[in-house]
């Protein structure tokens, strides 16, 4: 009786091995996937975000106070939008505590070209601020490049026109 319990004890064959070492590989391949592709939705949302903050700033101005603008600030992986009031588009003043920014960016890298300049990466602020009497740009305006957070893969750029003050995705 010992000995035919000793005989029926022989463990996992190596092809039960390769099968779930083989799904292991699929299931960790897929969260890899999942993981980029979250990733990718949330430097997009962003975008789309500042898109909408822009549309927002330029509407405020043109109807309200000609002296509004938005400080885009960077704070830890993404970037907080506030506004304020600038007379001239390189001082403001603003209400900067951390509950009152209108919008957060979170989880992207934003690198930023001023016209005719070459991108480098936004790590301090930058003020934005539109004309009221025809829409144009005072501040701010050139190529906003978004990317995955920690990361060079673009998702889409905004560029904001100066003279028109229009802004519009591109890849």
């Amino acid at each position: 009786m010992k000995n035919r319990l000793l005989n029926n004890n022989s463990g996992y064959s190596l092809v039960e091995l390769i099968i779930v070492i083989g799904i292991i590989a699929v299931l960790t391949g897929l969260a890899g996937f999942t993981i980029s592709a979250i990733s990718t939705s949330k430097a997009t949302a962003a975008m789309q975000n500042f898109d909408t903050e822009l549309s927002a700033l330029s509407m405020r101005t043109k109807s309200q106070d000609g002296d509004n603008a938005i400080l885009l600030k960077r704070e830890g992986e993404g970037y907080k939008i506030y506004y304020g009031t600038s007379s001239d588009g390189t001082t403001a003043k603003w209400s900067q505590t951390s509950t009152s920014a209108e919008a957060s960016l979170n989880r992207v890298d934003i690198y930023y070209t001023e016209p005719g300049g070459s991108a480098t990466k936004l790590t301090g602020d930058m003020i934005i601020k539109f004309k009221k009497s025809d829409g144009s740009v005072l501040s701010g305006e050139g190529l906003y490049e978004f990317n995955k957070y920690g990361s060079n893969k673009s998702v889409g750029r905004i560029t904001l026109n100066k003279s028109s003050g229009s802004h519009y995705f591109g890849k």
